[in-house]
């Protein structure tokens, strides 16, 4: 194989700006600096592979400083390492005598030189090793990033009469310039009229027009859907696919290549009408009318053999205009024509759809071709994604940023796929949502204005997850609900636009450059947490962070949180089918298991929900957990163990004092910390992957209370390191009497809470009384500066904890003992803003002094 020996233009900036990093620096150019420039560049062959085959940290990447902008070496001499030389000549022997060499072949270069400090970071630390499969996936992403561009470039500056950019068009002409005039009639809305009743919309002369949403990719399955329409007989295609694949849009990509002309010959004059089979019913009163209706359709799609009729959500077709006294309905119309080849039809619907309808129905089923649409790749999604920017920053007035798509892209799949979400309307929601927020910030919306667009946003969420569902009633009742609500808040953020825009009336217009509205990751990371509550902060920075966050406001509890902290580090490394922590709380009462659960939610930034486990000592109230099937009317209830993590993935799961709870609960909880899954009573899958699921029990607490750890340090004249150690044995020993082994053997820890000793009730009362000292000092609010004395300190303390209550007095110790007096004495102008207060103690009452 011989060697390639010129450059390509993305090679001679990648070098200039190598150069540029290493005069900055003053250092010569090195394979990292190469790497990092490279990996910087946006929209590249090189950073999709990064991005979507690799486990490397980008943002790390992009944080990384760069040279000022602007920065240019001019004619400066630029030396190099050795290396990099090496990997020149390997990039060159890469591409071959018939290629440019481009970055996509030094990255192969790179990887080659196994000394290099690249080499050494894929292999030891991503553990991804150069072969001939590397090399086929990163040719593989470079080819499709080209026809991308190719396409781009075609579309560049074409437009029609109205000035929408058209694929393939010429300045102001129709590509189909007078295909209007040969069917019967059409409005101005694009429909065709079948008949003189049923209006179907010409999905071709839209296409034609610009007024459908531009597709890139699925050329795979377009040609396969062209290839099954231009069949002889049995030229019908039944797309399968789940809710949201783009099963629709298929048929658009179909509509818009018969309007660009990228279609064999005789596919050039043919029209795509789409059917919504429901104004087919919709009217009909009398037996006889429907089937009159249906008979005309298809007489009217005999005599025209250009139109190929798109009917979604084609499962409809069995039974639509069926009746008890035996009238046909519309599959039974429609099966002779398909049968001959007289029609071409496509049927989209979902697979379960298609085995519930179809595939019982086999005359009809062998009528059709059918075509799986699967899950868009990476690439797919995003390329897809592109293709669809233009009509978000038209809408919304916005530029959407390269980050912004492939932030979009990545959190669809990384955390909404897993949830049952389709990638692509999980992307698009995330685009929209984003975009929407961000200009009516811009516009000045007021406050309710921006609220109820982050309820618009969350509603667009769960009219996406209700809509993936079994049809039964429910769904049909909360989608009303949900588009009832959906239109009243779009009528309230319109109204706020347009007082925002009254309000600059007669002021002066700014501008349109002056500010462009950004669409970045940040934005989109923004709306993925406030719609659906899940950070998306780095785990690394939230893992690192715990257990500092944590100790800050809980005392005592070191031991527990390093547990827990090391717990998630692993399945952070190491993904598994669980949730994410399974642990076990044994203590009294009063030693803090719920107030430590909840800090640990808030350092992790998530909710914790709370379950009172002896609301369900019944075995008829365990159904409650997952939303048991209705007994009577009103008991149509979601579930209380199901329906919080299904409407927030990410949260702490706290099931207190489990030991009340009837035993038919841990058949559930086996289920889930197995396999991180459990049915709802609807049958809807939940995923527990992203839970932390904590229970808590009194189960031995007797054996750590101070009377016995007293009692066994005194008789068996133990340490008090070997008291504790005996204590929590018993405890664990009664654990073991109380809950099945298979329930403890599935538990990732027990964790044993002992009673808080004086200097721990010391402790927690000073981290009570801070946030108190610090509002009532706040410049802002009453601006006293309080000092509190140590005895006073010491008092609250003591009064505030007992052996059988634990802490749980604390609180109102502190209320009656400090709080309310000192109210009064502020509120009856004693103390006023500056002064200086202290709080001190004599014989068994907290006083105050004005220094």
């Amino acid at each position: 194989m011989e060697y390639a020996m010129e450059y390509h233009p993305e090679m001679a900036r990648l070098m200039r700006k190598a150069a540029a990093y290493a005069v900055h620096f003053k250092r010569p150019i090195s394979l990292g600096m190469l790497f990092v420039v490279m990996a910087k560049e946006q929209n590249t062959a090189v950073r999709e592979w990064l991005i979507f085959n690799t486990p490397v940290d980008m943002q790390t990447i992009d944080e990384t400083p760069s040279p000022p902008d602007g920065f240019d070496v001019g004619e400066a001499y630029v030396p190099c390492e050795g290396n990099v030389i090496t990997a020149l000549d390997l990039a060159a022997f890469e591409a071959g005598k018939d290629q440019l060499v481009r970055p996509i072949h030094l990255l192969m270069g790179m990887m080659q030189v196994q000394e290099s400090h690249v080499a050494r970071m894929f292999t030891e630390d991503y553990n991804i090793h150069w072969t001939q499969g590397v090399k086929d996936q990163l040719l593989r992403i470079q080819k499709a990033k080209d026809a991308l561009d190719e396409i781009d470039a075609k579309n560049a500056g074409r437009v029609t009469n109205e000035g929408i950019p058209i694929p393939g068009g010429q300045e102001g002409k129709s590509l189909v310039p007078r295909k209007e005039q040969t069917m019967k009639t059409r409005l101005r809305s694009n429909s065709v009229f079948l008949t003189s009743e049923i209006p179907g919309v010409d999905l071709t002369l839209k296409a034609a027009q610009g007024k459908l949403e531009p597709v890139i990719g699925r050329e795979k399955q377009v040609a396969r859907l062209i290839s099954i329409l231009r069949r002889k007989v049995k030229r019908n295609a039944c797309l399968l696919g789940e809710g949201g694949v783009g099963k629709s849009v298929l048929v658009e990509a179909l509509a818009q290549a018969i309007a660009d002309g990228r279609v064999p010959d005789d596919m050039k004059d043919k029209i795509v009408v789409n059917l919504n089979i429901a104004d087919v019913v919709a009217g009909t009163k009398y037996r006889g009318e429907f089937e009159e209706r249906m008979k005309k359709v298809v007489e009217e799609l005999k005599s025209d053999p250009r139109i190929i009729l798109f009917i979604d959500e084609f499962h409809m077709v069995m039974g639509a205009g069926g009746t008890r006294d035996g009238a046909m309905d519309a599959s039974n119309i429609l099966k002779p024509a398909l049968a001959n080849g007289e029609i071409s039809l496509i049927g989209a619907t979902t697979n379960s759809e298609y085995l519930k309808h179809i595939e019982s129905d086999k005359a009809l089923k062998r009528r059709f071709q059918d075509l799986q649409l699967p899950e868009p790749t990476n690439l797919e999604l995003r390329r897809f994604m592109v293709g669809r920017r233009a009509g978000f920053e038209k809408h919304h007035r916005v530029q959407i940023t390269n980050a912004a798509i492939s932030a979009a892209v990545y959190l669809a799949i990384r955390y909404l796929k897993p949830l049952g979400y389709s990638v692509i309307d999980a992307a698009l929601t995330l685009i929209d949502g984003a975009s929407s927020t961000q200009r009516l910030k811009k516009d000045g919306g007021s406050e309710e204005a921006q609220e109820a667009q982050a309820e618009l946003n969350t509603l667009k969420f769960e009219i996406l997850w209700w809509e993936r569902e079994k049809d039964s009633a429910q769904k049909v009742a909360q989608l009303a609900q949900f588009k009832e609500r959906v239109a009243e808040l779009e009528e309230l953020i319109q109204k706020a636009k347009a007082a925002a825009t009254a309000g600059t009336e007669g002021k002066a217009a700014p501008k349109q450059d002056d500010e462009v509205v950004i669409v970045d990751k940040n934005e989109i990371e923004r709306e993925l947490t406030e719609s659906r509550d899940i950070p998306v902060q780095q785990p690394q920075e939230i893992l690192l962070s715990l257990p500092t966050k944590v100790n800050e406001t809980v005392v005592g509890r070191q031991d527990a949180t390093k547990v827990v902290s090391g717990l998630l580090k692993a399945r952070d490394l190491f993904k598994v089918e669980q949730p994410l922590v399974s642990i076990l709380i044994l203590g009294p009462t009063g030693a803090g298991k719920t107030w430590w659960s909840q800090k640990i939610a808030e350092a992790l930034g998530i909710t914790l929900e709370r379950l009172d486990m002896s609301e369900y000592q019944n075995s008829s109230s365990i159904g409650k957990l997952t939303g048991g099937v209705p007994i009577y009317v009103g008991n149509d209830q979601e579930g209380t163990l199901t329906e919080p993590v299904r409407r927030r993935p990410y949260l702490v799961l706290l099931l207190d004092e489990i030991e009340k709870a009837h035993q038919d609960l841990y058949s559930l909880l086996l289920q889930v910390m197995d396999y991180g899954r459990l049915k709802d009573g609807h049958g809807r899958p939940i995923d527990y992957r992203n839970v932390l699921l904590i229970m808590t029990s009194n189960v031995g607490a007797l054996e750590v209370s101070e009377k016995a750890m007293l009692f066994d340090s005194v008789t068996a004249e133990k340490s008090e390191s070997e008291t504790r150690e005996a204590a929590e044995e018993r405890v664990r020993s009664a654990a073991r009497r109380t809950f099945s082994p298979e329930f403890l053997n599935r538990l990732d820890d027990i964790l044993v809470f002992h009673p808080l000793t004086p200097t721990d009730i010391v402790g927690i009362t000073e981290k009570q009384l801070a946030p108190l000292v610090k509002e009532l000092s706040d410049a802002e609010g009453r601006g006293i500066n309080l000092t509190i004395e140590k005895p006073v300190i010491d008092f609250l303390a003591k009064g505030g904890y007992s052996s059988e209550l634990g802490a749980r007095q604390l609180k109102r110790m502190v209320m009656n003992n400090l709080t309310v007096p000192l109210a009064e004495r502020v509120f009856d102008n004693e103390f006023v803003r500056g002064d200086n207060v202290t709080a001190y103690l004599e014989g068994s009452t907290v006083k105050f002094r004005k220094d």
